[in-house]
Parts: structure tokens; sequence; C-alpha cells
């Protein structure tokens, strides 16, 4: 199995983990689409987390 098979589940929980908050503001705000991006998580959390 290749290490990157594993990489994006396991990058994936770490951020339920850590959650949104823990990653800088300024990287976020270098993610191409990251209004889009904030859009989907802020929808995925009202459905999931309410």
């Amino acid at each position: 199995m290749k290490i990157q098979t594993l990489e994006l589940p396991l990058r994936g929980l770490a951020g339920l983990y850590y959650g949104l908050e823990s990653i800088p503001e300024d990287w976020l705000l270098n993610l191409a689409r990251y209004d889009d991006i904030k859009s989907l998580i802020e929808k995925m959390a009202r459905r999931y987390l309410d």
C-alpha cells in the first residue's frame, strides 16, 4: 500500500479532530476557491451537526 493511499483519509480525520480554527488563516486565504470551500463546510456543518 502506498503512503499516499493513507494520507488523504488521515488528513481528513486530523481536520475533523483539530478543526478549521487550527489552520493558519493565511493558509486558508491562499486556497483556490476558498469562499466556495468555506460555504460547503458551513452547509455540511449545519446538516450534520444541528
